[in-house]
Formats: structure tokens, C-alpha cells, sequence
């Protein structure tokens, strides 16, 4: 079971069985650590791919594609979730208000700071 701790692992994205055969062994807390640090470690391209696999998947890849995305700032994929209803409430507090401006912030969808709220 890899955890990817080592700075010198470049893992590369597999499958979605691959993915949940190596993280949901895991408690949750662990599972989320190591899942966030292997989305940084991929390289640009592949996670374009593995996120574009996981986006097609059932309910739990897509949970994931978009957990993937917010940890690697990916603000075009959180934008886009808002537009899913399975995956709103979760972008939508990933998402900046856009009430606050944001350098970072690069979602365009009209979601006002109460609707934000309510995704808590």
C-alpha cells in the first residue's frame, strides 16, 4: 500500500480501481492526506487524464475528480461543478465568493455569499 510520502514518488494514475484499491484501505483522514498529496505529485497531463476519467464515473469518482481538483487549485474543474447537481454543494464552498474579489478566483458562475453559505 502506497501512501506517496516520498518527495521522489511521480505515481501515476492508473484506474479508478487502482486508485480505490490503494486509498480506501485507509481510515478517512489518512485516505484524504494520501489522496491529496498523490493529485499534487501528478504531473500536469496526468491529471488532466485521470481527472477526465474520474469526472465520467459514477457518483464517488466524480466526488473525487472534484476533491482532486480543489487540492490542485484547479478553479476551472471547481467552476464547472457548480453546474452539476451532485457535485454543487461540495464546489460551492471551494468555490470563492465572487462577491470578494480574488486574484485566484477565476469562477464566473453567479453564486451569491448566501447561496455559498448554505453548501456549509
Amino acid at each position: 500500500m502506497a501512501t506517496f510520502d516520498a518527495p521522489h514518488a511521480r505515481p501515476q494514475p492508473l484506474t479508478p480501481a487502482w486508485l480505490r484499491a490503494h486509498f480506501d484501505p485507509l481510515p478517512f483522514p489518512a485516505r484524504r492526506a494520501a489522496l491529496a498529496r498523490y493529485g499534487r505529485a501528478l504531473a500536469p497531463d496526468a491529471y488532466a487524464a485521470l481527472h477526465a476519467v474520474l469526472d465520467a464515473g459514477d457518483a464517488e469518482e466524480r466526488h473525487m475528480a472534484l476533491f482532486l481538483a480543489v487540492v490542485r487549485r484547479d478553479t476551472d474543474a471547481v467552476c464547472t461543478a457548480l453546474g452539476d447537481p451532485l457535485l454543487r454543494r461540495r464546489a460551492l464552498s471551494a468555490c470563492p465568493c465572487p462577491n470578494r474579489p480574488s486574484r485566484r478566483s477565476r469562477c464566473t458562475a453567479p453564486v451569491p455569499c448566501a447561496t455559498r453559505r448554505s453548501g456549509y
